[in-house]
This record gives C-alpha cells, sequence and structure tokens, in this order.
C-alpha cells in the first residue's frame, strides 16, 4: 500500500478513508510493485517485485538498498545458477559443482550482499556478469568447505570473509601402497605431510608420488634424501617418487616433516626432514612437475614390493 502523505480537503468519509490509507501505507512500508509516487528524504518502501526493501537517500534523489524482504534467508543450490536482486542478504549453501552467475552489478546495485558457501565436494565458480570482475578477477573459485560473502557497489564486486582454509585428512599405514589424500583442489599452494612411527617390512625405501586428473605419476622425480647417523651417511635419489629416506631396513622406524610447494603452475618443490631411532636424520629436496592440477598424495616404497606395517601420516593443505 502507498500514498503520497497528502490529505487533501474532502469529505469526513473521504478524508477518514484518506488518513486509512496512510497509516496503512506506513504500516506495511509503503510496498509495492514500483517507487511510490512521492518520496521523502530517508523514506523507505518495500519493493514487492524485488523482494528487497529500499531506503531513499538524503537527497531525495535515489534508491538505497536496505533490507530484504524474503522470508527464508538460507537457500540451498545443487545446479547453475544466477544470483538476483531478490537475494540480497541471502546465503546460498551449494552443493556439488556448477557456476553462479552474477546479475549486472548496475541492476544490483550498490550494498547488495549474498553469502556463498561450497558445502558440497566439487568447485563452485562465481562468474560476475560479462567483463565485470569479483576481487579483480573475471571469476572466483570456493573449494568445498569455503565461504564468503559476496558484496556489489554498482560496478563491481568484492569478498569479505574470504580467507584460505586448512584441510587435514590422517592415514594409518598398511599396505603396500597408501593414498593419503585424493582431494586436493587447484587453489592448494603448500602441501604438509607429517609421517610418525612409520615403518615397512623390508629395506626398499619409502617413496611419496604425486597424481592429477591422470592418476599417480611415476617418473619425473628429481632430487635427493641423504642419512646421517653421525659416524656415516647415505644418499637416495628420487626413482618413482621421492624419497623418504637416504637408507631403510626393516627395523627403522621415521618420523618426518615433508613440504609440497607450487612453484609455478603444476612444478612442486619437495623437502623432507626428519629422524629415526637408530638414531639418524634425515633431509632432502627435490622438484616434479606434473601433467595437471595436483590432487592427491601417496606413499609406496621403491618398486612397491614392501608393506608398511606402523605409523600414520597427517596431510594438510591450504586453499
Amino acid at each position: 500500500m502507498q500514498h503520497d502523505y497528502n490529505i487533501s480537503n474532502a469529505s469526513r468519509s473521504n478524508v477518514r478513508a484518506d488518513i486509512n490509507g496512510l497509516t496503512e501505507a506506513i504500516a506495511t512500508r509503503n510496498s509495492g510493485a514500483t517507487a511510490p509516487p512521492t518520496q521523502f528524504p530517508y523514506q523507505q518502501w518495500a519493493s514487492t517485485a524485488n523482494g528487497v526493501l529500499y531506503r531513499r537517500n538524503a537527497a531525495n534523489t535515489a534508491d538505497i538498498l536496505d533490507g530484504t524482504l524474503a522470508e527464508t534467508l538460507v537457500v540451498a543450490k545443487s545446479a547453475s545458477y544466477t544470483a538476483l536482486l531478490s537475494d540480497h542478504k541471502r546465503t546460498l549453501v551449494c552443493t556439488n559443482s556448477f557456476s553462479l552467475a552474477l546479475t549486472a552489478a548496475a541492476s544490483l546495485g550498490d550494498g547488495w550482499e549474498c553469502g556463498v558457501r561450497n558445502a558440497g565436494t566439487g568447485a563452485i565458480t562465481i562468474d560476475p556478469d560479462g567483463s565485470e570482475a569479483i576481487d579483480g578477477a573475471t571469476t572466483l573459485i570456493l573449494y568445498p568447505g569455503q565461504s564468503c560473502l559476496v558484496r556489489c557497489s554498482g560496478s563491481a564486486f568484492y569478498t569479505v570473509g574470504f580467507g584460505e582454509r586448512i584441510n587435514r585428512e590422517e592415514t594409518t599405514l598398511s599396505g603396500t601402497s597408501i593414498n593419503l589424500s585424493t582431494t586436493i583442489g587447484a587453489g592448494a599452494n603448500r602441501v604438509v605431510i607429517v609421517t610418525d612411527g612409520l615403518s615397512t617390512n623390508g629395506t626398499s625405501p619409502p617413496v611419496l608420488q604425486l597424481g592429477d586428473s591422470g592418476g599417480y605419476e611415476t617418473t619425473g622425480y628429481v632430487g635427493y634424501t641423504d642419512t646421517n647417523s653421525g659416524v656415516s651417511g647415505t644418499t637416495y635419489s628420487a626413482v618413482n617418487g621421492f624419497a623418504l629416506s637416504g637408507g631403510w631396513g626393516a627395523t627403522v622406524t621415521e618420523s618426518a616433516t615433508i613440504i609440497l610447494t607450487r612453484i609455478t603452475g603444476n612444478k612442486w618443490a619437495y623437502m623432507i626432514v626428519g629422524s629415526s631411532e637408530l638414531p639418524a636424520v634425515y633431509h632432502g629436496n627435490g622438484v616434479k612437475t606434473l601433467s595437471g592440477e595436483l590432487t592427491s598424495v601417496r606413499l609406496t616404497t621403491v618398486g612397491g614390493i614392501n608393506t608398511f606395517d606402523a605409523g600414520t601420516a597427517t596431510v594438510q593443505y591450504d586453499l
């Protein structure tokens, strides 16, 4: 209900009806499909067409987004969707992998905002209209567990509260090879692997292998790992993976920290520092260029002939 806020001279019944119309307009926040015909500075009106609440600016020249009329504020999305003006102040909880398009910034207006959370296992690509940008880029990818508030300036989009997320996976070691993680996303630039009490039943040194969408790669590893017991030392070069030790035996129990760091593109640097009960100290480094984005890491042994019989490995990676 809307009113011009002008009570005209008329008969008593007409004046009463006019006053009732005015009070109804106040009670319903001047609701209507279009703006009231007469507006005043700071006046609110509820847009039933767009599901938002507007407030008139101080100069009485334009409307400003001031709230939402939505009655459901957390909405699930599982397929391609375009965020609308009516999604102002909502949170979109997304699953699967799809593109979340944004209506043109000029249509949404300065102050429009919408929360987005990736609650699934795929990637959610936030895609502004045309050549418009979000945080200066043409798109923004939210990986599993990530979320942000998308805010519009009227010409571009910005995120609030979007930062790194740390994923952590712990695995008990067993078998001749074991996947430590198969969910590393394209946004990962550093992966940290910590082994505790790692042991095998043979003399074949354990190695770390990297994988992408094409599977684990068993060639192209360049690097060395040294073992130093204070009396003597041995060195082992990378063969079918990055070596965790310069020498190995069935009685060795190793605890180590391994760091994988993206150099550029799909090229990764490897570094390991560790120790065993011998006592011995392990340290090494190397480089591996993958065919695609790093998605997984696993432990096995040279030749894959020995079995892990004790220990755990924890993987952490930042997105």
